[in-house]
């Protein structure tokens, strides 16, 4: 499982501004491991109150 938190106006994020569910995503880490995620699930919070992990 991976999520993603942080604010959409930020550029070091904005590559994920117009992902969809089911498109996947690839991480690299340093040591070259690689790890591909498929978005289910989309939620957009209008304030950190709200921001909860189920």
């Amino acid at each position: 499982m991976c999520v993603v938190h942080g604010h959409r106006n930020r550029m070091h994020l904005r590559v994920l501004e117009k992902v969809e569910l089911a498109n996947t995503i690839t991480v690299t880490m340093h040591d070259k491991t690689v790890y591909t995620y498929t978005i289910s699930d989309i939620k957009i919070y209008k304030n950190t109150a709200a921001f909860k992990l189920h």
